[in-house]
């Protein structure tokens, strides 16, 4: 029997934009995870279970497309007890800033993919070049 690993996230992301959106993103991560700030992106990990889902989003696609104003990945931290990594871009992006791939190899070299039994990359439009 596998565990249940959902977890129910209070994000109150609803009707904040930009510096406010990403502060309260940091919060949120950082009880269930990591917050790091990566110049133009910030990566934003949470904890939930062995199947990790990565994806790259813009801000301000995130605040257009859901009226919670809430990342992709949350629906699968809720619904299915994955854990979620998301790069999240401050504007407009291809995710090719140094600092991406910094954190990136710095995650490996860490071993931090060894943890998951399942790994999945997401990106639409511009995020699906990263």
């Amino acid at each position: 029997m596998t565990k249940d690993t959902r977890i129910d996230i209070d994000s109150r992301l609803s009707g904040l934009k930009g510096d406010a959106w990403f502060a309260r993103l940091a919060e949120v991560s950082v009880d269930l995870g990591h917050y790091e700030p990566l110049a133009e992106h910030a990566a934003a990990f949470m904890d939930a279970g062995t199947k990790l889902f990565v994806t790259f989003e813009n801000a301000e696609t995130i605040n257009d497309r859901s009226k919670a104003a809430e990342p992709f990945g949350f629906h699968f931290i809720r619904e299915k007890g994955w854990s979620h990594l998301g790069i999240y871009a401050h504007s407009e992006s291809w995710f090719r800033e140094d600092r991406v791939y910094r954190y990136f190899d710095r995650l490996i070299d860490d071993g931090f993919f060894e943890d998951f039994d399942d790994v999945l990359f997401y990106g639409a439009n511009a995020g699906a070049y990263a």
